[in-house]
């Protein structure tokens, strides 16, 4: 799936970063095209407009350094066990004074246009958010995801992988991995639904190797 790459420079960021970061690119999205901004987050249910929650055709993840540095510096810093950030009164300090939003996608054409948009609108957004793009939001063809012609493989995700029950309750993966597995495969398909017009081919198996609870 093709990835873009905004790297933006910052001395800190707040630790609920994700809801500044959502609404950021949602503000992307309606400055290209409001048109498709309010199908993609609003529908009307009998004369009320309500939130969309259906899946959206993109994902997007946050790393709290450069990502696009050398490879052999960040294995560097990482077998030095350096921490990318420092967390102070509920701010997070970053070391390198840059962090990297990664939006991926199939549709190029809508990667191209947020790009695009961001490039020549960096006076505004820093405004709006205080954030300096220093850099033209970019697609290395090093970065892109290669294709997938396994049936098994090892992956580690940027964001947490979350599953709920049918109230709302989270399910442990370790405890319940058939319930937690059933709502995965539900969003997935929502997903697919949303991004190829059809379900998965087949079910998703989700098999833990090593992780950790993050809770907010």
């Amino acid at each position: 799936m093709p990835k873009l790459f905004i790297t933006v420079n910052t001395d800190k960021i707040d630790v609920a970063y994700n809801t500044k970061v959502v609404s950021f690119i949602k503000d992307v999205i309606k400055s290209i095209d409001p048109v498709k901004y309010e199908q993609l987050y609003y529908y009307n249910d009998n004369g009320i407009v309500r939130y969309n929650k259906k899946p959206k055709p993109f994902c997007v993840g946050v790393k709290p350094y450069n990502y696009l540095k050398p490879k052999e510096e960040m294995e560097k810093e990482r077998n030095n066990n350096e921490r990318p950030f420092e967390i102070e009164n509920g701010m997070m300090r970053l070391k390198d004074g840059m962090f990297t939003i990664i939006i991926s996608a199939l549709d190029t054409k809508f990667l191209n246009d947020i790009a695009q948009q961001i490039k020549f609108n960096k006076e505004r957004y820093k405004a709006m958010y205080g954030w300096e793009i220093k850099y033209d939001p970019i697609m290395p063809e090093d970065k892109q995801e290669v294709y997938i012609r396994k049936n098994k493989i090892k992956i580690r995700t940027i964001t947490p992988i979350i599953a709920v029950d049918k109230e709302g309750k989270f399910i442990d993966i370790e405890k319940e991995p058939d319930e937690f597995n059933d709502s995965l495969n539900y969003i997935m398909n929502q997903v697919f639904m949303a991004t190829f017009n059809r379900s998965l081919k087949r079910p998703i198996k989700l098999i833990p190797v090593k992780y950790k609870i993050q809770k907010n």
